[in-house]
């Protein structure tokens, strides 16, 4: 199941810091996703099975007027 990060899923920035350094990902430590979590222009969709809710993956970028740029995944 894909979903919108909210700032309910700032107790995730751990996990999402873990996820992106181990798969070698442009590594953003936990301090980071918190900060993306908080900006206006920041979209952060997480992949997650229904059965647990803790992110499986993600993928984040922001949206200014009419473009975006992929940030993180």
């Amino acid at each position: 199941m894909i979903e919108l990060a909210t700032q309910k899923d700032i107790s995730h920035s751990e996990i999402l810091a873990q996820i992106a350094k181990d798969a070698h990902a442009a590594f953003w430590n936990k301090e980071q996703f918190e900060e993306e979590l908080k900006l206006a222009c920041a979209q952060i969709f997480l992949c997650r099975t229904q059965a647990n809710k803790d992110p499986l993956g993600f993928v984040c970028f922001r949206v200014y007027q009419d473009e975006s740029e992929l940030t993180n995944f």
